[in-house]
């Protein structure tokens, strides 16, 4: 939920509460060049590379333990509906992006999501829709 809140407060009581050592997983939507009117739709204030989301992490107290790009397949898809859509729907007035989906496209994602979240154990994706990082907390935290 970073995207949706003030960062270096968020970040501040996540490491006060995690203990030493404690594990801090987060997920956020990639690049601020893909801002559109789902993200002023879902109440995002920011996006995210990987250079903004280590350094804001690194800057309260976490170590990185891992970073890494997801959704790598629907970076171009995804860009080309919302380029789209904003031409269609230049007031604002902007349909959910969930609509375009159906159970079998749900059923495809969801299993190459699958094989890229097993790849990611092993490997950083170079690009995609989203971060997924995994922090390790090195300040006092909770006891």
């Amino acid at each position: 939920m970073l995207e949706h809140t003030e960062q270096a407060p968020t970040l501040e009581e996540a490491s006060r509460l995690l203990k030493p050592d404690g594990i801090l997983l987060i997920t956020v939507p990639a690049y601020q060049w893909m801002w559109s009117q789902w993200d002023v739709a879902l109440h995002h204030l920011r996006r995210y590379n990987k250079r903004t989301l280590s350094q804001a992490v690194e800057q309260h107290g976490f170590q990185v333990l891992k970073l890494s790009y997801m959704y790598s397949f629907l970076l171009i898809p995804v860009f080309l509906i919302r380029l789209t859509k904003s031409r269609l729907f230049p007031s604002g007035d902007y349909p959910s992006d969930f609509k375009l989906s159906t159970p079998l496209m749900n059923r495809v994602f969801g299993f190459i999501s699958g094989i890229e979240a097993a790849m990611v154990h092993h490997a950083s994706v170079p690009f995609g829709l989203s971060l997924v990082l995994v922090a390790k907390n090195t300040s006092g935290g909770v006891s």
